[in-house]
């Protein structure tokens, strides 16, 4: 500090850094808070992305290996691929119920490794599917086991992190959807040329027991690393210090611990517009998101009929490589200017003109490529409406975990019937019952984003 000829003590201003710039933490933090959150970073987001980019690799080999030989190794047709995509999106649903209850119960850096240990198991034996009822059977039990990580992903970074923190953290770990959508792409190219044929098997079921010798050992490495959450934390990660800086700093947000389930929570949950607006919003936002879930990209390219197989693949990587970098844009805009209604308005927009385009079809052709490789617009608001949910159930633990499971649950189910209903696969390519579908959820999804940002302003 310096005193001025007037007697004025002046204090200089603190050196700001490159990370205060983009608001990585509270201009409050104290520097035992914000070694915190390196630790926590470090500790959380790696991992999860790992294992999300993981999953989204499966997710994706899917399609990919639907283009690359599968249909005509397992006499596949009609609208199979869609039963496929929709039994996985059952054992997600089934899956996810449970989590109300766990999540505040039971230690998730325990709970979460072991459910990927099984995940991992049921992803090799794909390689070994005869025909379409054992692949549906595998899908479903890998939906089943996978069902509880994104929920699980959002509530450990609610329980460590204030409102306005999660969406940038969350984009972190949400690349890895892009990220596991682009690498199968590329592996289903290099294992259609390179393995098709070795030890008597096709290039595509090389592809699923690539993806699981990568999850194997993140399970193990998740039992020893994720910190679960500050009332049930990971000793071999997270000390006595650490829980306490958590705790003060978050109570100092209006963060609560947690409470024993009681009817009278059960009662407060159903009887306040948390549940019931925030539940029909998500519903818009998982069915006005379709469009990346379909498959259409690789199927219009495939329909183009002058790219070889390998070609199909390699190209399907363009739209999720341009979709990191729109999730990290969108999700970064949310935090750094501290509003994610307009971060959602912004990104269905773009979202809506890229489904208008396909609606239309008959364009030239670079209009389409436009339109699919700007698809990650639909998705990329994943982590701000999640972080925006978190924020605004901070205050009950309970509460947050319910809402969040009931969520994604409800909204995941409704997408296991209308991608059946919508985007049936022998209208493949054009789908323009399911497309037109998209589009009307994505206008009512900006539409109850300001009504979830006046409800929540009134909360406040």
């Amino acid at each position: 500090m310096a005193e001025t000829p007037e007697g004025v003590v002046v204090t200089p201003k603190t050196r700001k850094g490159f990370l205060h710039n983009f608001r990585w933490f509270d201009e409050n933090d104290t520097l035992e808070e914000r070694k915190l959150i390196w630790k926590l970073d470090l500790l959380i987001v790696p991992y999860a992305l790992l294992v999300y980019w993981v999953k989204y690799l499966d997710a994706a080999n899917l399609n990919n290996a639907y283009v690359s030989g599968m249909k005509e190794d397992l006499n596949l047709g009609g609208n199979d691929l869609s039963h496929l995509q929709s039994a996985l999106l059952i054992g997600n649903c089934i899956g996810q119920v449970p989590g109300a209850y766990f999540f505040p119960k039971v230690p998730l850096h325990i709970l979460i490794p072991g459910l990927d240990l099984g995940w991992g198991i049921f992803n090799l034996l794909q390689y070994r599917a005869k025909g379409l009822p054992e692949l549906i059977a595998y899908r479903f039990l890998i939906g089943l086991f996978e069902s509880p990580f994104f929920i699980a992903v959002h509530y450990t970074l609610g329980s460590w992190y204030k409102g306005h923190e999660l969406g940038r953290r969350g984009s972190c770990f949400y690349i890895g959807l892009a990220l596991g959508t682009l690498t199968a792409s590329l592996l289903q190219a290099a294992a259609t040329k390179n393995l098709d044929g070795v030890n008597g098997l096709e290039g595509w079921r090389w592809n699923f027991i690539i993806t699981s010798v990568c999850t194997l050992p993140l399970a193990f490495v998740g039992w020893f690393i994720f910190p679960g959450t500050p009332d049930k934390p990971n000793r071999f990660s997270i000390n006595a210090k650490d829980i306490e800086i958590a705790r003060k700093r978050l109570e100092s947000s209006g963060h609560r611990p947690p409470a024993n389930w009681t009817w009278k929570l059960v009662k407060k949950v159903f009887s306040t517009w948390h549940i019931y607006v925030l539940v029909f919003w998500d519903i818009m936002f998982w069915n006005g998101s379709l469009n990346t879930a379909n498959g259409g990209y690789l199927l219009w390219i495939k329909s183009l009929k002058r790219y070889s197989i390998p070609e199909v693949n390699n190209l399907g990587a363009t739209m999720p490589a341009i979709g990191i970098f729109i999730t990290l844009a969108v999700c970064f805009g949310a935090d750094f200017f501290r509003s994610p209604a307009w971060a959602i308005t912004l990104a269905y927009t773009m979202n809506i003109l890229g489904l208008i385009i396909i609606i239309i079809w008959e364009v030239p052709e670079p209009g389409l490529w436009f339109a699919f490789n700007t698809t990650y617009f639909a998705n990329a608001i994943s982590s701000v409406l999640y972080g925006w949910a978190q924020d605004i159930l901070r205050h009950s633990p309970e509460q947050r975990a319910f809402t969040l499971v009931m969520m994604n649950a409800i909204c995941q189910s409704t997408t296991a019937w209308t991608l059946i209903l919508t985007f049936p696969t022998v209208e493949a390519p054009r789908f323009t019952k399911g497309y037109s579908f998209v589009v009307a959820c994505a206008i009512m999804l900006i539409v109850m984003t300001w009504v979830v940002k006046y409800l929540h302003d009134k909360q406040e």
